[in-house]
């Protein structure tokens, strides 16, 4: 199974974190992305955090 650097176990729940791009606005000043996959089985959260990846790059092509 892939193992991805952004992935990070709290409280036995995985999250999800990206660098936000310099194209796109994060809003209140932020800097990343962080979101909770709501899961605490890695092979989940795995998959979760590639179609979230998917998702931003998707947005980031589109305009």
């Amino acid at each position: 199974m892939a193992k991805l650097a952004h992935l990070s176990l709290r409280s036995r729940i995985w999250y999800w974190r990206r660098r936000c791009p310099r194209a796109l606005p994060c809003g209140d000043h932020r800097t990343t992305y962080e979101m909770s996959l709501r899961t605490g089985d890695r092979r989940t959260a795995i998959r979760r955090a590639l179609a979230l990846d998917l998702a931003l790059e998707e947005v980031m092509l589109s305009g």
